[in-house]
């Protein structure tokens, strides 16, 4: 048996999986109450016959992952935040029905209940390049590049619109 110590508010998992949380008892003073009405010593063991035993901490099944709401799927909404990006294009259809198009800003989503879709997903637009610069200076009447500021250096420094 691993090391487990009962205390209350400990979760633990037993041999079936199942869920178990060590509860107050004023029942029995020298064992712990599970949140499944048994009774564990407490190094984990059931006081039970069966598979009740907890068998180590209890580990909660990672998140799920967010939904793509860019798929072109249709999703039921019932409020809330808005859940894509302001500036994606949705079609939606109220509850009575009514269809609109529109930019996600423009609903009320927290009062929107019915049904929408993206038409166009926001495609955040490519963040423009950095201006490129030298310092250079003339060397046996050829324009070259430095690669530190000497006092007959030019600066050059890219121009972009």
């Amino acid at each position: 048996m691993s090391a487990i110590k009962l205390h209350v508010g400990y979760v633990g998992k037993t041999r079936e999986g199942k869920r178990v949380e060590i509860v107050p008892s004023r029942v029995m003073t020298t064992s712990y109450k599970g949140s499944n009405g048994f009774y564990y010593r407490d190094d984990g063991a059931c006081l039970h016959v069966g598979p009740q035993e907890i068998i180590g901490p209890w580990v909660d099944a990672p998140a799920a992952p967010a939904p793509d709401y860019n798929n072109g799927e249709w999703w039921g909404w019932n409020g809330g935040e808005c859940p894509v990006h302001p500036e994606t294009m949705v079609i939606g259809i109220d509850e009575c029905g009514a269809r609109w198009t529109s930019r996600a800003n423009c609903n009320d989503w927290p009062s929107f209940h019915g049904a929408f879709r993206v038409v166009t997903p926001y495609v955040e637009p490519p963040k423009p390049p950095k201006p490129r610069e030298c310092w250079m200076a003339e060397r046996d009447g050829k324009m070259i590049e430095v690669h530190c500021h000497v006092s007959d250096a030019i600066h050059f420094r890219e121009v972009l619109k």
